[in-house]
C-alpha cells in the first residue's frame, strides 16, 4: 500500500481525538465490577467523505471492552480526509483505546 502524503486528521488534530473517545467512553459496569482492563486496538477506514467506516477491533482486551471501543469509535465525527496527488482516498486508521481502573 503506497504512504499518503497528507494523513486524515480529526477536527482538532489528535489530542482532540483522544479527549473526543475519553469524554465518549462509558466504562462497563460488569467490567468496572470484575475489574477488567485493558487496551483495545481500532481499526477503520476514513472514506474520502471524512466519514468512518469499516470499523472492527484489530486487538481485543476483552469483549465487554470491545463493544464499548466499537460503539464510540461509530460515533466519531468526520475526518479531513486523507489525500492522495491531491485527491481525497480512503486510509486505514487504527486507534488504541485503553481501559484503565483508577
Amino acid at each position: 500500500m503506497a504512504s499518503i502524503e497528507t494523513p486524515p486528521e480529526f477536527p482538532g488534530g489528535e489530542a482532540a481525538l483522544m479527549k473526543y473517545v475519553s469524554d465518549h467512553v462509558r466504562y462497563p459496569q460488569e467490567a468496572l465490577e470484575a475489574g477488567i482492563q485493558g487496551k483495545v486496538f481500532m481499526e477503520f477506514i476514513v472514506q474520502e467523505s471524512g466519514e468512518v467506516g469499516d470499523v472492527t477491533v484489530k486487538r481485543s482486551a476483552n469483549d465487554l471492552l470491545d463493544q464499548e471501543a466499537l460503539r464510540v469509535v461509530r460515533t466519531l465525527p468526520s475526518f479531513k480526509p486523507g489525500l492522495m496527488n491531491g485527491k481525497p482516498v480512503r486510509v486505514r486508521y487504527v486507534l488504541p483505546i485503553v481501559f484503565k481502573l483508577t
